[in-house]
């Protein structure tokens, strides 16, 4: 259990929410933003090993480390993209055997990239990021 709410704050297990569903759970900026950074910047390795549990949410505690999210309106996709390139850039730029935030993982066993996959970075902004804005908005005006 990742016990950890929506800021990155620890959380007793009694604050786990006894339901799942979209309005029992709180979201979580960085860890929404690694979704879509995956195969932009990183991606589960598959190369015999085992992907470390969390993953995303190590990826998302350092990148709330490194990255603060007020200069993005993530409701608008081109906005979100930018936040997205921001992250991808930042995670590429660790050294492979540089460890990631306080996760003790290494770049290189969080999936890191060396650079960024700009085709799959455009494919992101065109689909996936079209999707959760629209989300966004709907929510905001409350339909």
């Amino acid at each position: 259990v990742w016990l950890k709410d929506g800021n990155g704050r620890s959380i007793d297990p009694q604050q786990i929410p006894a339901q799942l569903g979209l309005q029992h759970l709180a979201n979580d900026p960085y860890r929404a933003l690694v979704y879509f950074t995956r195969e932009v910047a990183y991606d589960k390795p598959r190369s015999g090993e085992v992907a470390p549990e969390f993953l995303e949410f190590y990826w998302g505690n350092w990148l709330r480390s490194v990255m603060p999210l007020e200069g993005y309106d993530l409701s608008d996709r081109g906005d979100y993209r930018d936040a997205v390139e921001a992250a991808a850039k930042k995670m590429v730029a660790l050294a492979p055997d540089e460890i990631v935030g306080d996760s003790g993982f290494k770049a290189r066993e969080l999936g890191g990239y060396s650079s960024i996959d700009r085709k799959e970075l455009n494919k992101v902004a065109g689909r996936k990021l079209n999707y959760a804005t629209r989300y966004k908005k709907a929510l905001a005006e409350g339909s």
